[in-house]
């Protein structure tokens, strides 16, 4: 990752629905501390998150990626700026564990971020320990 980042998400998310291919939702996130790149601290930038709420009420979640919560807090993995100013969360669902869970270093396996794929459970959970024992809030 080009940027590892704790921020606060805002309560400003745009649905930005499809006009060929996937649509996907933008979301303002407060930097509260920097692990790696270039932001600081205090920072406000977009972040680019892989669902969207379709015309008809349906949220469509690519790889089990669900809408961050606004006011709670995220260690995210961030790749390049894109061209529109936005980031991108790396791997996904990979790239996003909160700080929010209190049973963050458990193995409660039902502890993780509801509704990711289940395919990545076990390798989320092993992700998460280890992220959280990096960076403790």
């Amino acid at each position: 990752a080009q940027y590892i980042v704790k921020g606060k998400i805002l309560d400003d998310s745009k649905n930005i629905l499809p006009e060929y291919g996937s649509g996907y939702t933008k979301t303002g996130l407060e930097i509260t501390d920097v692990y790696k790149g270039d932001l600081n601290t205090g920072d406000v930038i977009t972040l680019t998150e892989l669902y969207y709420t379709s015309k008809d009420g349906v949220e469509i979640r690519r790889e089990g990626y669900s809408a961050s919560t606004p006011g709670e807090e995220y260690l995210f993995y961030l790749g390049p700026q894109y061209e529109d100013g936005t980031y991108g969360i790396v791997c996904t669902v990979l790239g996003r564990y909160s700080l929010e869970d209190t049973q963050a270093l458990s193995d409660d396996t039902e502890s993780i971020e509801a509704n990711i794929a289940e395919e990545y459970a076990p390798l989320y959970q092993q992700l998460k320990t280890e992220v959280m024992n990096l960076y403790k809030k």
